[in-house]
C-alpha cells in the first residue's frame, strides 16, 4: 500500500513510463524530481526519467509532470511521458 505523496509520485512515475510514445532500447530509469522544467539534467542519459513538480519557472501552481530523456523525431530530448496528479485535500485529482 502506498503510504506518501512521494511514493505515490513514483508509482505513478513507473506507470507513466510504461506508456511512453517512443520505445527506448535502454529501459527507463527513475532519476528523481525537480522543481521545474528548467531545472532538468543538462546532460542526461537515455531513459532518464524525471518529476517534474511545478508549472513555469517560479511559484507553486501543481504540475507533476513526467518527462523522459530519449528519441522525439530522430533526436534525443526531454519527451512528455504522463500527465500530472496533485492531491486536493483527501483526493488525488488527475
Amino acid at each position: 500500500m502506498l503510504k506518501n505523496e512521494f511514493e505515490i509520485a513514483v508509482a505513478l512515475a513507473k506507470k507513466g513510463a510504461a506508456d511512453a510514445v517512443e520505445p527506448l532500447t535502454t529501459g527507463m530509469t527513475y532519476k528523481g524530481a525537480v522543481d521545474y522544467y528548467g531545472d532538468l539534467p543538462a546532460s542526461p542519459t537515455v531513459g532518464d526519467l524525471y518529476l517534474v513538480r511545478y508549472q513555469g519557472s517560479s511559484g507553486t501552481a501543481q504540475l507533476n509532470a513526467r518527462y523522459v530523456w530519449g528519441p522525439v523525431n530522430g533526436t534525443n530530448a526531454w519527451a512528455y511521458v504522463a500527465g500530472g496528479f496533485y492531491f486536493d485535500g483527501d483526493y488525488i485529482v488527475f
